[in-house]
């Protein structure tokens, strides 16, 4: 016992004294609190936070390029997230993330400059579905752009006009691309107006496994491939 305190504590002051971003000129993790939610937050240079492969003379500097973006929050957690967070460091704009209560340990989590803890009330996948928190923290936090990674609300039509609702860019597909291929009914369907081969299936999604079998036995035989949908 008296070992698995040590470890733990070792652990927390690690995490509390040490920067844990791969950019050096991030201070040490702070926390506010604002409401119910627990807020962290790094200060942030954009003079002089880049990767270490562009570092030029004592400091270095970051190219002289165009930032379309301030602040770009990752909808999306693990390895992804840490990939965006990474090249929006070396190009010198400021990263937000968000954490399930579940992922509070994570990487992700203390890898962004601003981190915000979704709610604790939703499962670990249900938390990074929720379109209104995630909106509502980019609006209270000075989000212009939201970089969605892959999977979760990545695909997610409702979530691209939600942003644009708010006056926040949508890193990806337009929504009208969103709302084509979404669905892999309406893709497939598109597809097949354009005359882009596919592999041959039901026109159709089958809203109950007996009639997907239905289907089968009249136009093909087993083995056969089954896609969730939409």
């Amino acid at each position: 016992m008296l070992r698995s305190a040590a470890l733990r504590f070792r652990t927390e002051s690690t995490r509390r004294l040490k920067p844990v971003s791969h950019c050096p000129f991030i201070t040490p993790l702070s926390t506010i609190s604002t409401g119910k939610q627990r807020h962290e937050i790094r200060t942030f240079n954009t003079n002089k936070c880049l990767s270490s492969r562009l570092i030029t003379g004592d400091h270095g500097q970051i190219p002289d390029i165009d930032r379309p973006f301030k602040k770009i929050l990752t909808a999306n957690r693990g390895e992804i997230a840490t990939r965006v967070m990474r090249a929006c460091s070396e190009l010198g704009v400021a990263t937000a993330g968000i954490y399930s209560h579940e992922d509070r340990l994570t990487q992700h989590r203390y890898k962004a400059d601003q981190a915000f803890m979704l709610s604790s009330k939703k499962s670990p996948v249900a938390a990074y579905l929720d379109i209104e928190t995630i909106v509502n923290i980019c609006k209270e936090q000075g989000v212009d752009a939201v970089h969605p990674g892959y999977g979760f609300l990545s695909e997610n039509e409702h979530f691209c006009s939600a942003l644009q609702r708010a006056g926040i860019t949508f890193i990806g597909p337009t929504m009208e691309n969103l709302r084509q291929f979404g669905n892999k009914t309406t893709a497939k369907d598109l597809a097949i107006a354009m005359n882009v081969p596919v592999i041959a299936g039901s026109d159709t999604a089958f809203p109950s496994w007996e009639e997907a079998k239905v289907w089968i036995r009249e136009n093909t035989t087993y083995p056969v491939i089954v896609k969730a949908g939409p």
